[in-house]
């Protein structure tokens, strides 16, 4: 594992996932990494089945997707601005599973006011047409729906950031998933035109794995152009706005407040060979804060779950596919943890209030 910042001396498991990497603040930047370990891999598709990746992730119609070589993403384009990363660079990062250099941990990426997160790839000239970006949707449509499961195994996690955008995210027709999360065929259930996708968070009390043990789920609705939008804003009559905040339930009636925010922008340049973008099209990446329920905050967050419905559509330019980037979660005590020394000095303080009374009163 990969341990940044003083907090790792008094922090609590960093998960059950390779990859993951503790931040400066307490929080964890949750591991993405392919099935190869490297920048390039498999993915996870329908013909592979369950595949795991080196990270533990699993699913079915998800493959790595690349902010630059792949039309479904910046239709061959490219930005005109690095994309977000720090001062270290992808090739002297250390890989936490093998211990090498140059073919693992990605970049660290902080935007303004927002969560960290653990980004795949960069955009350094020797990788930037191969590097994996993010995870992308190739669900066909309602009926063969992409999962994408995320392994965290950490206790005590408040709130869960994603990284997430759509490719192809549309504002109508969303009849696949209804506003709470659940699928349309559920009783009493009213479906959000612009929902096409749910994230499920699983929860267990005593296992880390969810293997044993009662498990439980919490169930939001992706929304376009609510909480989420295309990740080439501008583009047709795909979602382009977000909202700050916005109410919602979970599919057993829970209610939250979400928040989101911009985390990165950028115009797009440099047309490709297909598909070029319009010269107006700006690439931006979203966050989304997601708050766990205080009745769940004493349990381990077993997995991340992004299930995307798509469209009935059989061509790829109406999914509304999602495309995760980044995912970080935080625990209580990545909010204010105080060192032993400072307790230390905090009990002795108190101590002596205490004893200064009793002395005067002898004196007296």
């Amino acid at each position: 594992m990969a341990v940044t910042g003083i907090a790792s001396a008094y922090a609590a498991s960093v998960g059950i996932n390779p990859g993951d990497v503790l931040n400066a603040d307490g929080s964890v930047s949750v591991g993405l990494l392919a099935n190869s370990g490297t920048k390039s891999g498999l993915g996870i598709t329908a013909s592979a089945g369950t595949t795991p990746s080196v990270d533990g992730l699993t699913g079915t119609r998800f493959t790595q997707a690349n902010y630059y070589s792949q039309a479904g993403v910046l239709n061959s384009g490219a930005t005109s601005n690095a994309l977000p990363e720090t001062s270290t660079s992808w090739a002297t990062n250390t890989c936490a599973q093998t211990g090498t250099t140059g073919n693992c941990q990605n970049t660290i990426f902080t935007p303004t006011g927002g969560p960290t997160f653990n980004l795949l790839g960069d955009n350094l000239a020797a990788d930037k047409n191969i590097a994996s970006q993010a995870w992308i949707s190739t669900a066909a449509g309602s009926a063969s729906p992409g999962t994408l499961n995320i392994p965290v195994g950490i206790f005590g996690v408040t709130s869960i950031s994603t990284l997430l955008n759509t490719t192809g995210g549309v504002t109508t027709g969303g009849t696949a998933v209804c506003s709470n999360g659940a699928l349309v065929s559920a009783t009493g259930c009213t479906a959000n035109a612009a929902a096409y996708a749910t994230i499920t968070f699983q929860f267990n009390a005593t296992d880390a794995t969810g293997a044993t043990g009662t498990n439980l789920f919490e169930t939001l609705a992706l929304i376009n152009g609510v909480t989420q939008r295309n990740v080439m804003s501008g583009l047709g009559s795909y979602a382009s706005t977000i909202s700050s905040s916005y109410a919602t339930t979970d599919t057993i009636g829970n209610s939250y407040t979400v928040t989101t925010g911009l985390a990165y922008s950028s115009p797009i340049g440099t047309a490709g060979t297909s598909n070029s973008p319009p010269t107006t099209a700006t690439m931006v990446l979203d966050y989304q804060i997601f708050p766990v329920l205080t009745a769940y905050q004493s349990d381990y967050l077993v997995q991340v779950s992004i299930n995307n419905y798509g469209t009935a559509a059989t061509t790829a330019s109406t999914f509304s596919q999602e495309l995760l980037s980044g995912l970080t979660v935080s625990t209580a005590s990545s909010v204010s943890t105080p060192e032993p020394s400072t307790i230390l000095l905090t009990l002795t303080a108190g101590i002596i209030w205490l004893a200064v009374p009793r002395l005067r009163r002898r004196r007296n």
